[in-house]
C-alpha cells in the first residue's frame, strides 16, 4: 500500500489563549526536559505520512527553544518555523502557501492544480500525540469524500489531566458537536 504523505502546519501562534498555564506560551511548558511544541515535533518527524513540517508562532522564541532541544530542522523531516500572524487563520494561511511547490498568488489558487491541495493541521499543545496516531488518522481520511477531517479525543479520556486539590493540571475547552 502506498503511503499518503502530507505537510504538516503547526500552529503555534502566540496570543491571549496561549498563556493558560504558569503565564507562559504553552508551547514552551517543559515536560520530561524538553518543550511541549519538541514532543509533538518528535511525533511529527517519526510519522511516514509527514513530508514536511512548517511551524507559525514567535519564530525568535521557537527556534531557540528548538535549538536546545536538541530538534533538528533538516533532518529527517525539514522544518521551516515562519513568524505569526495575527490571528489562528492567517497563521494556517500563511503556512500553507509556504508548503506550496512554486509561488501562486493568491486570487489564481482556485485555479491552480493546489486548489484541493491537503495538509495536516497540528495544534502545538498536544504532547501525547504519536506517530502512530498521526500516521492512522491520515492513512484512513477520506480526502476524496471530505473537505475537513479532525481528530477529536473524547472528554474522558482527558478528565485524567484535569487540576485537582494541590495538583495543577489542563483542562480543556470543547468542540460541542451538537451546537
Amino acid at each position: 500500500m502506498e503511503i499518503k504523505q502530507y505537510d504538516a502546519l503547526l500552529v503555534a501562534g502566540e496570543g491571549k489563549d496561549s498563556y493558560k498555564v504558569y503565564r507562559q506560551h504553552k508551547a514552551f511548558l517543559s515536560i520530561e526536559g524538553k518543550c511541549v511544541i519538541s514532543h509533538v515535533i518528535e511525533a511529527l518527524q517519526g510519522a511516514e505520512s509527514v513530508r514536511s513540517i512548517t511551524i507559525t508562532g514567535p519564530r525568535d522564541a521557537l527556534l531557540k527553544h528548538l535549538d536546545a532541544d536538541g530538534i533538528d530542522r533538516v533532518s529527517p523531516k525539514p522544518i521551516h518555523v515562519l513568524e505569526q500572524k495575527r490571528n489562528l487563520y492567517e497563521n494556517v494561511w500563511h503556512s500553507f502557501l509556504h508548503t506550496l511547490p512554486e509561488e501562486v498568488p493568491e486570487n489564481e489558487l482556485e485555479n491552480s492544480p493546489y486548489r484541493d491541495r491537503a495538509v495536516l493541521v497540528v495544534p502545538c499543545d498536544s504532547p501525547l500525540i504519536t506517530s502512530h496516531e498521526i500516521d492512522y488518522f491520515i492513512q484512513n481520511s477520506d480526502l476524496e469524500n471530505y473537505d475537513l477531517l479532525s481528530g477529536l479525543t473524547p472528554e474522558e479520556s482527558l478528565r485524567v489531566f484535569y487540576p485537582e486539590s494541590g495538583k495543577p493540571g489542563v483542562q480543556m475547552a470543547y468542540l460541542h458537536l451538537k451546537e
